[in-house]
């Protein structure tokens, strides 16, 4: 008995040990591809994240192989979603798509694996894991802010501040640091409201959140605006309780008076285009800074293989006129990737996913209904961006929902795990 006792204890001591090596790399997932960017295009980043992310899969490679055979034996939609999947892989292969060959089909695919791990790493680290996520954006965050310093003091005389935009120090375009900024302002949101940490004066959530409004609207992230404004409006329909707690509404109001701020001074010079164009309103395409003629010519292209599209990274390999490595917006790059029959299986498995998260906003757990707002709004952002293409966005939107399915928001999934 003892024995067997020591044996467990090992094991245990064992797990310990993995659960540690797995948060360690979800913390070189979310952080190695944002150093990447300062060198390196996106196709590359996102080659480094799979990698990592494939080797967070390892760690829990049983495991994982578990929930998707539990998955596959007692959803019938993840049964036709993977034989829709498979008959848009053959006609890939039947239409000379070099699929194998393309890195972004590796990045796919270790998506939904990661998805599976994280499932596993949320219930064996518990809520500790959530805090892990958002100290890792504060990390990013203050180094973005720290270069973006350092870049305004280099300018010198003379300089274009403006010029940031396409080519900032680091997230190679400023739209891409939008989409850190809107999981980071929401995690903040549910660090503050859960947790209210003692330790953590209300003046440094304030003072976040002041920063967060002042650097969202000084770089004119419409979209990101838009994800932030789904998700308040997501707790005023579901859980106002949330929305009227007092750290909520001091969250909103410090965002608020960030955002104003950058009105009060001479920052302006990036929000002033965009902020024009929407006001106007001379065209829809103007309005949406060319995407609709990007999206016109993605279905253009679409027409010469209908069913089964051009498979991963299409838009990258097709002779797009537009310029855009990816079309910003999930519907039209799942559209040209995977065709009416790989589309279908998933905006049927969106959909699933979906009503889990409607599920979720109606419950009690009030993190549960911040992760659904948060994911939501996600969608939301991917609709006019590449929330989805991009490494760092599509790790969060995958580590959320991996949260929303994990056994704390899935009560089929609780009774599997304590053997019910």
């Amino acid at each position: 008995m003892d024995f067997l006792l020591g044996q467990n204890s090992v094991e245990g001591k064992i797990s310990g040990y993995l659960d540690r090596f797995a948060s360690l790399l979800i913390l070189l997932a979310i952080l190695l591809p944002f150093l990447a960017t300062i060198s390196y295009i996106s196709v590359t980043v996102n080659r480094v994240a799979s990698f990592i992310q494939f080797l967070f899969v390892l760690v829990y490679t049983l495991p994982t192989i578990h929930f998707y055979k539990e998955l596959y034996s007692v959803s019938i939609t993840a049964r036709v979603v993977a034989v829709l999947l498979v008959i848009t892989s053959i006609g890939w292969l039947v239409n000379y798509i070099p699929v194998y060959g393309i890195y972004q089909s590796w990045f796919y695919a270790v998506q939904v694996l990661f998805v599976g791990a994280a499932v596993v790493w949320f219930e064996r680290c518990g809520i500790s894991s959530f805090k892990w996520l958002f100290f890792s954006k504060i990390i990013i965050f203050g180094i973005t802010l720290a270069l973006f310093v350092i870049y305004f003091l280099s300018l010198g005389e003379g300089g274009n501040p403006a010029a940031i935009k396409g080519n900032p120090p680091v997230f190679r375009h400023l739209r891409h640091f939008n989409y850190e900024l809107a999981f980071l302002s929401m995690l903040a949101v549910g660090m503050f409201f859960v947790w209210r940490v003692r330790s953590v004066h209300y003046s440094f959530w304030g003072g976040l959140f002041l920063v967060l409004g002042f650097v969202s609207v000084w770089s004119g992230g419409r979209g990101q605006l838009l994800a932030l404004c789904f998700f308040l409006l997501c707790l005023a329909v579901f859980s106002r309780k949330i929305l009227f707690d007092r750290s909520v509404l001091i969250s909103v109001l410090c965002f608020v008076v960030g955002g104003l701020l950058v009105f009060c001074t001479d920052w302006t010079y990036l929000v002033d285009s965009p902020l024009k164009r929407t006001v106007e309103f001379s065209s829809v395409n103007s309005v949406s800074s060319g995407r609709i003629a990007i999206w016109t010519e993605a279905i253009q292209h679409l027409e010469r293989s209908v069913f089964f599209g051009f498979g991963p990274d299409a838009f990258l390999r097709l002779p797009m006129k537009s310029g855009p490595v990816q079309p910003h917006s999930f519907l039209f790059q799942w559209l040209l990737e995977f065709g009416i029959v790989g589309s279908l299986a998933l905006f049927i498995a969106l959909y699933k996913i979906v009503r889990h998260c409607l599920r979720v906003l109606r419950g009690d757990d009030s993190l549960a209904v911040i992760t659904a707002a948060s994911f939501l709004s996600g969608l939301v952002f991917a609709l006019v961006d590449g929330i989805l293409y991009h490494a760092l966005p599509s790790i969060m939107m995958g580590l959320l929902l991996a949260f929303l399915y994990s056994s704390r928001c899935n009560p089929r999934r609780d009774k599997t795990v304590n053997g019910g």
